[in-house]
């Protein structure tokens, strides 16, 4: 959690001090919507580290399915919420140049 705490400070400094040359609308647009995708990412992963694995090792064997495939759906999303914030970034990158 200390390493989550240290890229929404990061994200938090881009917006509060922005560098002169690269300030506009559209990056800021794009460090809030990585911001906005950094959080859904960190809750689905407080949700499945804290309560569905625990429910998990205490499932019944004709409840480990069930798990598995919500681990895989929740797998799957964070993955395409990484390649958003990456595509984000990239594309942040090429504003106000």
């Amino acid at each position: 959690m200390s390493g989550a705490a240290f890229v929404a400070l990061t994200g938090i400094g881009l917006l509060l001090l922005p560098d002169a040359e690269h300030t506009s609308t559209g990056r800021n647009a794009c460090v809030i919507a990585k911001s906005a995708l950094f959080v859904v990412s960190v809750s689905l992963f407080c949700f499945t580290s804290w309560r569905l694995w625990p429910a998990r090792t205490l499932a019944s064997v004709e409840e480990i399915p069930k798990f598995q495939q919500t681990f895989r759906r929740i797998g799957v999303t964070m993955l395409v919420l990484v390649g958003l914030s990456m595509a984000l970034g990239v594309l942040s990158s090429h504003f106000g140049k």
